[in-house]
């Protein structure tokens, strides 16, 4: 049987380039603060530790109060590391069955304990629809108070950003294609006893019209078709300790490129 550092070696990573529109601003990078093997980035990076959410390549992820900044760079670095695994051996936009088995086996080989995603197809026939709020209604549906509170606040951070800013333009980049998307929003609380628990949920959609801010505008039902699934993931710390210096090696210089934290109000 393969061990997990060896599935690891032979993963090919999808590379992070993000054109952006404007220069990211410095308070919105992120610097790790726990077993971090990068060198120190500039001090007006925000410390994994006050980071409440980001953008991670194409994932929203939000913290309930209370992880620590080790269970926040795990969580960051696991799920970009499935991410951008996928994304190397399938394409994001094209592929995108292929791709969720590849972005979940990755996932359960580092700690996670996932299933399947079984995706649905929207079934409101008229009318409009707002991505994020369809994507919020479906997270609903498995959060817990806190983890949907957060959530909602990581949404409205990344609308109240103008459409030129980096984590716009990162989140944008790395989620949609030609009128086509691919991205998750999950929220991760921490127990008493340590466990780390993600309320995830995924979407896939094709859209008539492109646009930077894909969540936050209207669309007719006719014009964009969405198809979700959510599930709530558990993450084993101990398994994932064990790996943790070989997906930071692996994930390199571009992981800080592709994680760019939210301020919240």
């Amino acid at each position: 049987m393969m061990s997990v550092h060896a599935y690891l070696s032979r993963l090919q990573l999808a590379p992070v380039a993000v054109h952006d529109k404007a220069p990211a601003p410095a308070e919105r990078l992120l610097r790790s603060g726990a077993g971090s093997a990068d060198t120190a980035p500039a001090p007006a990076a925000t410390p994994i530790a006050e980071v409440r959410a980001a953008v991670n390549v194409g994932s929203l992820v939000s913290f309930v109060d209370g992880l620590d900044a080790q269970s926040k760079d795990d969580v960051l670095d696991s799920l970009q590391l499935a991410q951008r695994a996928a994304s190397g051996a399938h394409d994001r936009f094209a592929e995108v069955q292929a791709w969720y088995e590849k972005y979940l086996e990755v996932l359960n080989q580092v700690g996670w304990v996932t299933e399947q995603f079984a995706f649905v197809a929207d079934q409101q026939s008229e009318g409009e629809l707002r991505m994020d709020q369809a994507a919020l209604a479906v997270i609903m549906a498995i959060a817990t108070q806190n983890q949907l509170a957060i959530l909602k606040e990581a949404v409205s951070a990344l609308e109240s950003l103008a459409s030129t800013d980096h984590t716009i333009s990162l989140f944008s980049q790395m989620s949609a294609r030609e009128g086509a998307g691919n991205f998750q929003m999950g929220a991760a609380q921490q127990a008493a006893n340590g466990a780390v628990s993600l309320a995830m949920g995924a979407f896939h959609f094709q859209s008539q019209d492109q646009t930077s801010k894909i969540l936050f505008f209207k669309r007719t039902t006719k014009a964009l078709q969405i198809w979700s699934a959510a599930q709530r993931m558990t993450f084993n710390p101990a398994s994932y300790a064990d790996v943790r210096a070989q997906i930071r090696e692996m994930l390199g210089e571009q992981r800080r490129q592709a994680i760019a934290a939210l301020k919240l109000g």
